[in-house]
């Protein structure tokens, strides 16, 4: 499947057991269909003519001026890297960046790159997950009243009865 605009732009992630999840049952929910103008196959989408990406909400930190919200969340999974620590070489992978300096042709990626990344995203998406829910342990939105369900139950099996 393709997730628009960069039909070109392959490349394979690493990706946290939970995000798998969530693009899974997203996928199962959807059940996303050929486009009939071209026959590809998107998992989002998009916001097509009757939503103009204008008047849509962004999703998440947009920087001024960037194209689309779901673009400003490139910025955001890049500074989140940042303040994980991730190294260079594993966040221009993930981009999609290509470094053409000297000491990038001799930094490579490692498997315990890649652990650290998912464990750091994964606490941070845990730590999201525990604010919003002291917030308010259920939601209107499906999907994240189904996330605040099972993050409620995970510390009901590790808190002592």
């Amino acid at each position: 499947m393709r997730v628009p605009p960069k039909d070109d732009s392959y490349r394979t992630l690493d990706s946290p057991d939970w995000l798998s999840a969530l693009v899974a049952n997203h996928v199962a929910r959807t059940k996303p269909t050929p486009c009939p103008c071209h026959g590809k196959t998107y998992v989002y989408r998009g916001l097509g003519a009757a939503r103009p990406e204008a008047a849509t909400p962004p999703t998440g930190p947009t920087p001024a001026g960037s194209p689309s919200p779901r673009h400003g969340l490139r910025h955001t999974h890049r500074t989140m890297m940042e303040d994980l620590g991730t190294e260079k070489v594993l966040m221009d992978e993930r981009m999609g960046h290509i470094d053409g300096s000297v000491s990038a042709r001799y930094a490579h990626v490692t498997p315990g790159m890649r652990r650290r990344l998912m464990a750091g995203l994964t606490d941070q998406w845990e730590a999201a997950l525990d604010a919003r829910l002291a917030m308010c342990p259920t939601s209107p939105v499906r999907a994240l009243n189904d996330l605040l369900r099972a993050r409620r139950g995970a510390h009901e099996l590790v808190l002592p009865g």
